[in-house]
């Protein structure tokens, strides 16, 4: 994770599941590190549905719209 953390320029993309992260993953650096982005940016911003990821209409960081 530490290589991970550290190379991203424009943004960076974790695949995983949310209710993992809000329960037993919580206290793990990746849980913590979610609950940053969403008190930072808002649960709307910081996590994106599968769905969106298919059609191509998801907002990530660092692809041109």
């Amino acid at each position: 994770m530490n290589v991970m953390l550290t190379r991203c320029q424009r943004g960076m993309v974790v695949v995983t599941n949310r209710n993992f992260l809000r329960g037993a993953g919580r206290d793990t650096l990746l849980g913590r590190l979610a609950q940053h982005w969403e008190d930072r940016r808002g649960d709307t911003i910081t996590w994106t549905d599968a769905r969106e990821l298919a059609d191509r209409t998801a907002d990530m960081p660092g692809v041109a719209a």
